[in-house]
């Protein structure tokens, strides 16, 4: 039997999401707090979990969006450097979005990449009038004890 390709459609050719992304998600959203201490330093205040979309364009993330009274904590899964818009260009897509919709909060942003590279993880989105910085965190980097508390 022959197998055939199923049709390429615009949903087909984006990375597929991993287990381990919505994994990560699914912790991130049963454990706030946790998350918030453990990415940005966050010692107090009440977070709760945010939607993941984006008002002004229906952008779906492998991310969990935290939030207290006055900060937005941003923290995207990553397996893989491979996507059709490039991480630090969607960061900053992500960041203004967030503060678009709540201009009086700062915003923290984390990637957490979850499988080693071979390649560097940008840190930052520069051109030649725009530069926007997110904090990195290299799982393989982690002290495992830390994250079992």
């Amino acid at each position: 039997m022959k197998k055939t390709n199923p049709p390429m459609n615009k949903q087909a050719s984006a990375p597929e999401r991993t287990e381990s992304d919505n994994l990560c998600k699914r912790l991130a959203e049963q454990h706030p707090e946790q998350f918030a201490q453990w990415l940005f330093g966050l010692r107090s205040g009440k977070i709760k979990v945010e939607k993941t979309e984006l008002r002004r364009d229906p952008i779906r993330a492998d991310s969990v969006i935290l939030s207290s009274e006055s900060e937005i904590l941003h923290a995207e899964f990553q397996t893989t450097q491979k996507s059709r818009v490039p991480l630090p260009l969607r960061m900053l897509d992500y960041y203004v979005g967030f503060k678009r919709q709540k201009s009086g909060r700062r915003v923290r942003q984390a990637v957490v990449v979850l499988k080693e590279a071979r390649a560097a993880i940008p840190d930052c989105y520069e051109d030649e009038r725009t530069s926007h910085r997110y904090d990195v965190i290299r799982m393989w980097e982690q002290d495992p004890q830390e994250l079992l508390k």
